[in-house]
């Protein structure tokens, strides 16, 4: 069997209950396996401010993959380890494309989302 170095959680619905809490076990679960020497990483679509405080409540996890992995976070040092970004077309094009279809845009720049607030409000 391999020894693995990193656990990487998907959050809503995954490490997150249906009702977005985080729960005692998993918590437990996440501090066993970082003072166990493993990373455990929060992987999401969500932005810093919505990822943050569920890390906080957990001791020792110190990175994050935000915006759908486009942002790596060392939440230690509040430091961007990486940001792969889309050029201002492919961003027109994919706008113009999911027009008129029922899709979540959601635009992440630098840390945080944009969203439309019909997107909000469901």
């Amino acid at each position: 069997m391999q020894d693995y170095k990193l656990i990487a959680c998907d959050m809503d619905e995954t490490a997150l209950t249906s009702d977005l809490r985080l729960t005692e076990p998993t918590i437990r679960a996440m501090e066993k396996a970082l003072s166990g020497g493993k990373h455990v990483v929060f992987t999401t679509g969500r932005s810093y401010r919505l990822t943050k405080p569920y890390a906080d409540m957990v001791r020792g996890m110190r990175y994050a993959l935000i915006g759908t992995g486009a942002t790596g976070l060392d939440l230690t040092d509040e430091k961007t380890l990486f940001r792969h970004d889309i050029d201002d077309e492919t961003i027109k094009w994919i706008l113009a494309a999911s027009a008129g279809y029922d899709v979540l845009p959601l635009i992440f720049i630098n840390r945080d989302v944009l969203c439309p607030t019909w997107i909000a409000d469901r």
